[in-house]
């Protein structure tokens, strides 16, 4: 017997005034396909799109229509909670949850990214108070 997941997660820079950030949490189960526009530099979500395929069962689109209620959150610290006070614990999707929590965190490097020299190499001091002491790999050197 066999179970196959996977959640994958696609990111893009636009004009260095928003980020798309699109997610798909796929598995024997569950096909969620998720998009969110946050807004720079703040990184607050203006906009978000939700459509599904196969789910478990049809309660399980009452925590994925309460998408729209994220909008107005902020990619900061305590914003795993929110988004679980929204659309997770026992009324909620703990898959849900997941794919959102990704399609933010994936925001870091994104932006560490775009800070990069033309060579490739990482700026010495990237500069966004946001993720710093959440990341070993983020800490001041």
């Amino acid at each position: 017997m066999e179970f196959n997941r996977s959640i994958k997660t696609h990111f893009e820079l636009i004009e260095n005034t928003k980020i798309v950030s699109e997610g798909h949490f796929l598995d024997d189960y569950h096909d969620i396909k998720c998009k969110l526009v946050f807004s720079l530099p703040c990184l607050e979500i203006i906009e978000a799109q939700v459509e599904t395929g196969e789910l478990p069962s049809k309660i399980c689109k009452t925590p994925i229509n309460k998408i729209f209620e994220l909008k107005g959150l902020k990619v900061e610290r305590g914003f795993r909670q929110k988004v679980r006070t929204i659309i997770g614990g026992k009324q909620g999707c703990i898959h849900f949850v997941d794919l959102i929590y990704e399609m933010a965190q994936g925001i870091v490097a994104l932006l560490r990214k775009a800070q990069m020299t033309t060579d490739g190499k990482e700026m010495k001091y990237f500069p966004s108070e946001t993720f710093y002491g959440e990341c070993i790999g983020l800490g001041n050197e």
